[in-house]
């Protein structure tokens, strides 16, 4: 059984509690710094936007071509991870990042400075799946949603890091000089990753060919699809929303992104724990985090006072941010132990996709509808297109957990 493949290698826990605190520590500042160099840089944009003259549709592009990056790598990345020591797979991908930047912070056009953000996106997805590897080896089932939940956290965490220190630094040395900020915590954790090492290579006669059968990755991967994607959109459309429905000034559009990115980490955290001691399955959680996902966005299709609207955001980032947690450990638990990287590595690749192609139909559907409310109910039947899929296959997946 995949489950019991993923105790065993608890076993080296017992080797000793520094390396294990070190690895999980890894796990966490390293998602943190590829969130930070990635998904941070989007603060840097109106800089960049004035620097090249670009359009709005070349500014949507930077973090568009981030995800294209990762989609490339993710599934590549995941197989090479199973195959070498994870800490370095994680330090390399970094270092990688932290030199696509370089690049960024040096590109003398903006064809460079694309060629140079779709490779930073290249080195976070490769890396993603050796993060998984570093908790799901060290961490006893019992408690790997939890654990998983923290290290997810880290990619928010990165992301409000770049909202509040590159800015800042960009105004004052200008939007090349900010970016050494994240050149330089991507090459630190990337250094103590390669030197750290981590769990150690598994062997090629080891490695599962199958790491999740055809018909039930198709149901882990819609289930990733939807949700990413309708993620996404949340995030990225949700200030356009507050201030053309709601009248909200851009400060305190702001302030309910905050409170619904707040509800995300939370969810993060409690959905992990949640999986590990309040229900029998994992995969009964995330159908309950889909279900929460789809309500809020059909209750926000019709909310006007704002004081109904903070709690519903708030739900909204809990269920619909917050899933990730239990999607990957999920992922990681239904394969044997060697095949972590692979695994989580393919179901990443659809969320991806996703976080790519759904927030920009639905922007479409705004555009054509001219109506919020239509745009919400269809991203609740999004949702629960993804639900579906994933309840048909879960019984496949149970079978491998």
């Amino acid at each position: 059984m995949a489950g019991r493949g993923g105790d065993e290698r608890m076993s080296r826990s017992f080797l000793g509690e520094g390396a294990v605190r070190l690895e999980l520590t890894l796990a966490l500042t390293g998602k943190t710094a590829a969130a930070f160099g990635a998904i941070g840089f989007a603060s840097l944009s109106p800089f960049v936007r004035d620097e090249f003259s670009l359009s709005g549709f070349g500014v949507g592009g930077i973090m568009g071509l981030v995800f294209v990056g990762a989609i490339i790598a993710t599934v590549p990345g995941g197989r090479l991870t199973d195959r070498v020591s994870a800490g370095r797979m994680l330090g390399a991908t970094l270092l990688l990042q932290a030199a696509a930047l370089g690049l960024v912070a040096g590109a003398p056009s903006v064809a460079v400075f694309y060629l140079a953000i779709a490779l930073n996106g290249f080195a976070m997805g490769a890396g993603d799946p050796a993060t998984n590897v570093l908790v799901s080896a060290n961490v006893p089932r019992r408690r790997r949603g939890l654990v998983m939940g923290i290290k997810q956290t880290g990619f928010a965490v990165g992301g409000l890091l770049g909202g509040l220190v590159l800015p800042s630094v960009a105004e004052a040395a200008g939007w090349r000089v900010a970016v050494v900020v994240p050149i330089a915590t991507c090459a630190a954790v990337g250094l103590l990753g390669y030197w750290a090492g981590g769990v150690g290579a598994a062997s090629p006669q080891k490695v599962a060919t199958e790491p999740i059968r055809a018909a039930s990755l198709l149901g882990m991967g819609s289930y990733g699809f939807f949700m990413a994607g309708v993620q996404l959109s949340v995030v990225g459309l949700m200030a356009i929303y507050l201030i053309d429905q709601h009248a909200l000034s851009a400060t305190t559009a702001g302030l309910a992104i905050a409170v619904t990115l707040a509800g995300g980490m939370i969810g993060r955290i409690v959905w992990g724990v949640i999986s590990d001691r309040l229900v029998q399955s994992r995969f009964a959680t995330l159908q309950l985090a889909a279900v929460g996902a789809g309500a809020a966005l059909a209750v926000l299709s019709v909310v006007g006072a704002q004081p109904v609207l903070w709690p519903v955001l708030f739900v909204l980032g809990f269920c619909a941010l917050g899933w990730n947690t239990v999607y990957v450990t999920v992922a990681a638990e239904s394969v044997p132990a060697t095949s972590v990287g692979r695994a989580t590595g393919a179901v990443l690749f659809f969320s991806y996709a996703g976080a790519l192609l759904v927030p920009p139909l639905l922007g479409m559907l705004v555009d054509g509808t001219d109506s919020w409310a239509m745009t919400w109910l269809v991203a609740a039947a999004v949702v629960g297109a993804g639900l579906v899929a994933f309840t048909v296959a879960s019984r496949r997946l149970a079978a491998h957990a």
